[in-house]
């Protein structure tokens, strides 16, 4: 049975609350409005590629130059989230407005899109 992605999100959060504040897994408010949450899970992009449920939650995958097997980013306007992993390591980025999720969306051009 394949994970689903709100299980997967679920579990992301989970870790970064249950690490040692000492530790740069721990929740990390970026802004008032946008947290990061972070986890070490060694697996592949494919786990939310081919999530059940990816569609349910509107995820559509940001194409850039370093996507790969090891590589991937998502978001969703739907749950004002995005989603990157990078060789074991999965970040989420909560957004509490669609503003902010904007903000984050433009951020995420600058850095693979504009400056890439």
């Amino acid at each position: 049975m394949a994970l689903l992605i709100k299980e997967f999100i679920a579990l992301i959060e989970k870790s970064s609350n249950e690490s040692k504040a000492d530790t740069h897994r721990g929740p990390i408010v970026k802004d008032e409005h946008r947290t990061i949450y972070g986890m070490f899970y060694p697996t592949e992009r494919y786990i939310i590629d081919c999530a059940q449920d990816r569609n349910t939650d509107e995820w559509k995958q940001f194409d850039t130059w370093q996507d790969a097997p090891y590589f991937g980013v998502w978001t969703s306007r739907k749950l004002l989230c995005t989603l990157t992993y990078a060789e074991g390591d999965w970040s989420l980025v909560k957004c509490n407005n669609e503003a902010a999720f904007d903000m984050e969306l433009n951020e995420i051009v600058d850095f693979y899109i504009t400056n890439a």
